[in-house]
């Protein structure tokens, strides 16, 4: 259930988003702890790069089908940093075990300041039911 009053946000692929987001982040916070009590295994890696892939490829479908003009620059930082980077990051901490807590914390940062832009664009792009009533300024 999505706020009626704004268009781009009464969609399934909201929801689909936020709970995409959301997981991709708690599987790096698993991971983390995984990371804390032993190593990492490789297909714990593979879930976590699946769940980051997805949850920014459906981000990045989202964007594509809403109305917005601009923010292309924001965007680009939010995939980056909430999704490639991160990404990399789990790989790496899967090969340099030495390393692999700091490289997850790293990874686990980036995607929350990843998702911090993405959750301003969504917030910031919302066009609400009453700017058509009243107007844009």
């Amino acid at each position: 259930a999505q706020m009626k009053s704004v268009r781009q946000w009464n969609t399934g692929r909201t929801t689909a988003v936020i709970v995409g987001l959301s997981l991709a982040g708690g599987s790096l916070a698993c991971l983390i702890g995984i990371a804390l009590l032993g190593s990492v295994d490789e297909r714990d890696v593979i879930v976590v790069g699946v769940l980051l892939v997805t949850a920014w490829a459906l981000k990045a479908n989202w964007w594509r089908r809403a109305d917005s003009e601009h923010a292309r620059t924001l965007r680009r930082i939010a995939l980056l940093a909430g999704g490639a980077l991160p990404i990399v990051l789990v790989a790496l901490a899967a090969q340099v075990e030495a390393a692999a807590l700091a490289l997850l914390v790293l990874a686990l940062l980036l995607h929350l300041l990843g998702v911090l832009a993405e959750r301003w664009l969504f917030f910031a792009e919302a066009r609400h039911a009453v700017v058509s009533y009243y107007g844009r300024d």
